[in-house]
């Protein structure tokens, strides 16, 4: 799910910034920030690069990771990812 109206606070364990990087650095760099994280804890994932829509969710589906939400701000993604087991 897409939400067009961006969330002020995400009570995210951690926010990765991936703004300006291209694929496949978005999900290399959630994947090696996700193994520094808490099984259940939640991560915000911000980037520019539109094949993130169809990259992160297909991500979170081949793992054990849980995509909570997402939404575009200006052009930015921003993706909600708990981590799984």
């Amino acid at each position: 799910m897409v939400d067009k109206n961006p969330k002020t606070s995400t009570n995210a364990e951690k926010v990765i910034d991936t703004l300006g990087k291209r694929c496949p650095m978005p999900i290399l760099i959630l994947r090696d920030s996700l193994d520094g994280v808490e099984v259940g804890k939640v991560v915000e994932l911000i980037g520019d690069d539109i094949g993130m829509k169809m990259d992160i969710p297909a991500f979170c589906k081949r793992t054990a990771h849980q995509l909570m939400k997402t939404w575009e701000d200006k052009g930015t993604f921003h993706f909600l990812v708990k981590k799984g087991k």
